[in-house]
């Protein structure tokens, strides 16, 4: 389980600000910089029609005024049910995107271009949170978001619903956000995610710090290592994963 949710976690972590960044690219805004802030965020997943969450999870997201982001994960990552701090930082000043992994000891690195720098750096405009200019707006934490929903068909019966509270004033941050997989034969899961608090301001330095004495690895190399600290732990990284991280480190390498 522990190793499933590592490279999880890798997965993710390519995917982390395209998801978050993409959105708020649709449209770009004059205004120069960033609007700084830290958000402690809290996500819950529910099986079912149950009321009580199975799991939840802390994380911190922060941005900088230049558009330098991360997202610091609370996971209990280690064998023995141990916490660490699992953390995607995308930092424009050093241009490159490094994922921390605390049970091996390894960053992944994946060095930024010019145009992608340029392309991270530009906030969005406002208008950019929804299309839906009569979309309804409700107030979270004391900002107002605009709520967008939307649902995206999979297999056949099934569907991902998700619904969003995206506030203006922070860039479109999604403050809230609802999501439920739905199966045919009844089954489904949602999942919440919610600021818990929103601290204006340039972010602290440590969130973006890369801790000292950890090695470069390539994803195998992160799943080889965290096989080798721990041989007790099932080796369930499916192959294909693997294969298609490495391709996707190789081509950022590349294109230095």
């Amino acid at each position: 389980m522990r190793r499933t949710l590592l490279w999880v976690f890798v997965v993710s972590a390519l995917a982390a600000f395209s998801y978050h960044i993409s959105r708020r690219l649709v449209a770009r805004a004059d205004q120069p910089r960033w609007r700084p802030f830290t958000a402690v965020m809290a996500e819950r997943m529910y099986v079912g029609e149950a009321t009580a969450p199975m799991r939840i999870e802390n994380d911190i997201y922060a941005v900088r005024e230049d558009g330098s982001q991360v997202e610091d994960f609370k996971r209990q990552i280690m064998p023995n049910g141990d916490w660490g701090d699992m953390r995607v930082i995308s930092d424009l000043s050093a241009r490159k995107r490094t994922s921390v992994d605390p049970s091996t000891e390894s960053v992944t690195t994946y060095p930024y271009s010019d145009r992608t720098v340029a392309r991270f750096a530009a906030p969005p405009s406002r208008s950019a949170c929804s299309s839906n200019a009569t979309a309804p707006h409700v107030s979270v934490l004391g900002y107002d978001t605009v709520v967008v929903q939307t649902a995206k068909p999979l297999a056949p019966g099934e569907t991902i619903e998700r619904t969003e509270w995206r506030a203006p004033a922070l860039d479109c941050f999604t403050l809230k956000e609802v999501s439920a997989f739905r199966q045919p034969d009844s089954r489904s899961t949602r999942t919440t995610r919610e600021a818990l608090l929103v601290a204006e301001g340039e972010p602290s330095a440590s969130l973006f710090e890369i801790p000292v004495g950890y090695v470069e690895r390539t994803p195998s190399e992160l799943f080889a290592e965290r096989a080798r600290r721990f041989p007790n732990e099932p080796a369930d990284t499916p192959d294909k994963t693997t294969t298609m991280l490495d391709g996707v480190y190789q081509s950022y390498h590349k294109g230095r």
